[in-house]
């Protein structure tokens, strides 16, 4: 009596092959029904992911059954992993960085299209001039890049709020610039604001860092993947109401009110230190309220 023939061996019918999983493929030869893979002894097949099931043990081939499900008929990888990159295993998604990986899709999952599976380590990285903040692989800035945002205080540093303060110095020699995540792109990832760097034509930044993520500010309304100003309301006699200010609400401390050079202050250092409902204005914090009720 003639064996089953094997995978990638030859056939004439489907009843020749070993599985109910395979099939004679143009009359020639075993092979492997969608959704499913050889096993290495190419005695059978397993499930991939998208393959046809019945019960989650169908699946199994995918890892495990805690990594793999029969969802809809269909062998899917369960909430907390991601099919290999031959849909062949449910590779669990790493929470932190620096966690066992096979595959960089595993990273990216995660900590987005700046990381990667360092496959001396096995583990997950950030890519060259990225660095890992706030869950996130993100870009690291160049000191040469941040040279006009130098801090003009008159004997020292601002204080910054503690957060800010604890960033690591890139230049011990020029104590006032910072090594910082940098995100140029609308909705990138951020810690603080002057992370935010998009710029309009008078030289001031259209973001700010909301919930992690670099947004429009306040002033400024999202259109065509940028930021667009927003037309301020003008009075009966035609004026606008409300003065541009020239202020970066890099860093925001509501505890922090200095009486000289508002105005050259925030304009310098790069944030707003009144409060959220106040602005800079002629040397002084004035209600945003005021603006919009002068007549």
């Amino acid at each position: 009596m003639r064996l089953a023939a094997k995978i990638q061996e030859a056939c004439s019918y489907d009843k020749d092959c070993v599985t109910d999983l395979t099939f004679c493929k143009d009359q020639k030869t075993c092979m492997c029904k969608p959704g499913y893979e050889p096993l290495a002894s190419k005695n059978g097949c397993q499930a991939t992911e998208g393959a046809q099931c019945d019960t989650d043990s169908d699946c199994s081939g995918l890892g495990n059954l805690a990594n793999s499900e029969c969802k809809q008929n269909l062998c899917k990888c369960r909430d907390t992993f991601v099919p290999s990159s031959n849909k062949s295993l449910c590779l669990a998604i790493p929470m932190t960085i620096q966690e066992p990986c096979e595959e960089t899709l595993q990273c990216t999952e995660s900590f987005g299209y700046t990381s990667f599976c360092d496959q001396s380590q096995h583990v997950c990285s950030c890519t060259a001039n990225n660095h890992f903040a706030n869950g996130k692989c993100v870009v690291s800035v160049n000191i040469d890049s941040l040279r006009h945002h130098r801090w003009e205080t008159p004997n020292s540093q601002p204080k910054l709020p503690q957060r800010t303060r604890q960033l690591d110095l890139e230049d011990q020699h020029d104590p006032y610039f910072y090594h910082l995540s940098q995100s140029t792109t609308l909705r990138g990832a951020c810690e603080e604001n002057i992370q935010c760097l998009l710029y309009d034509a008078n030289n001031q930044t259209m973001l700010e860092c909301v919930n992690s993520v670099c947004a429009c500010k306040e002033g400024y309304k999202e259109e065509n993947n940028s930021c667009v100003h927003r037309p301020l309301a003008r009075s009966a006699a035609g004026r606008n109401d409300v003065t541009h200010l020239a202020v970066l609400r890099t860093v925001r401390s509501k505890k922090l009110f200095l009486t000289w050079g508002l105005t050259h202050l925030a304009r310098a250092v790069g944030f707003n230190p009144c409060s959220e409902q106040a602005e800079v204005h002629q040397g002084r914090c004035v209600a945003m309220a005021l603006f919009y009720t002068k007549v």
